[in-house]
């Protein structure tokens, strides 16, 4: 008998996945899956739930934002929201709160509509926030395959690593998401990475002068080769020396 009502909820938040994916091609993720409704009382206050037949079983508050939210999906992809209904003896858990989440509400939205099964947009402005969120919320292939930090480590090592104007703009990012962005080796990584692409560009650049001094064909304008350095000057002084 239990064996049948569980694999009867596992039926219905399927469904319920699916529908969710259904209402959302085509139209704007924000204002089709989720609604918002404003706390009187306080400006800053939300509930956001997704729109479903199926009610919410589980509110995750974020500081002022609460998410109404369902079990299945968020066990399915996230080990740390696993073990908080695992280790308390109720089974009927329906509120937990995660005020340390790097990034805040906008990184547990991000996360749980990727739990939903909804494609997120992953890109320089968010990444270093999506991968702590990932590493906080244990999003790792043990829960499920693809998983939330696999997507964001594939998308650093292709996007982030190789491009020094990229690397520096997620560096930045990770002065408001210490002390994870550290643990996670983020940050280190980063300014390794700088230093091997400005030795490459130095030595781009002064290969580019020899040429110059033997031209055989128009060249391109050069630009300056400590364009990098000016641009770490927007980072806070530790960050800076390490780099």
């Amino acid at each position: 008998m239990l064996q049948n009502r569980v694999a009867a909820t596992a039926i219905v938040e399927f469904q319920y996945i699916h529908k969710v994916i259904a209402i959302a091609d085509g139209v704007s993720l924000i204002s089709s899956l989720w609604s918002c409704d404003v706390d009187t009382d306080s400006a800053h206050s939300a509930c956001f739930r997704p729109i479903s037949d199926a009610s919410s079983d589980l509110t995750i508050e974020v500081g002022s934002a609460s998410f109404a939210l369902h079990k299945f999906p968020l066990v399915s992809c996230t080990g740390r929201i696993q073990k908080l209904i695992s280790e308390v003896k109720d089974s009927k858990v329906t509120w937990i709160s995660l005020p340390s989440v790097p990034g805040g509400a906008e990184a547990l939205e991000l996360a749980a509509k990727f739990c939903y099964g909804i494609n997120i947009e992953i890109s320089l402005s968010n990444i270093a926030m999506l991968r702590c969120a990932a590493h906080f919320l244990e999003m790792t292939e043990e829960y499920a395959p693809k998983n939330l930090e696999s997507r964001t480590e594939a998308f650093i090592k292709d996007l982030v690593v190789p491009n020094t104007s990229n690397s520096i703009s997620v560096l930045h990012q990770c002065e408001n998401l210490l002390p994870i962005a550290e643990d996670i080796n983020l940050v280190s990584r980063i300014i390794v990475a700088n230093a091997n692409n400005a030795c490459k560009e130095q030595l781009s650049s002064g290969l580019l002068k020899l040429e110059q001094n033997y031209p055989t064909k128009q060249m391109e304008p050069e630009m300056p080769a400590d364009w990098w350095g000016r641009s770490l000057t927007v980072m806070n002084l530790e960050f800076f020396r390490r780099v």
